[in-house]
């Protein structure tokens, strides 16, 4: 589920990122990546680092108030500023 279906990647048209069957696999995909994400730096230390200033508030607030790492982790990689990223 994480392999683009062509050497070019991912689609990057909206009408291929609408839907539940999307939403889910974004999630789905979020929560692997952050199984594997190195626990070594707080979650908004690293979303800070990596999208500057497209950290939004909405998801800064979110990874301060998730219930672990992990699930910061998982936030942060299923959020708009790094899906587009």
């Amino acid at each position: 589920t994480l392999t683009p279906r062509s050497p070019a990647g991912f689609a990057d048209r909206a009408e291929d990122w609408h839907g539940a069957d999307a939403l889910l696999k974004r999630v789905q995909a979020a929560q692997v990546l952050a199984d594997w994400v190195a626990r070594d730096r707080e979650p908004l230390r690293l979303a800070q680092d990596a999208l500057g200033p497209r950290l939004d508030d909405d998801t800064a607030a979110g990874l301060r108030r998730a219930d672990s790492p992990q699930q910061a982790y998982a936030l942060l990689f299923a959020s708009p500023a790094f899906q587009w990223r």
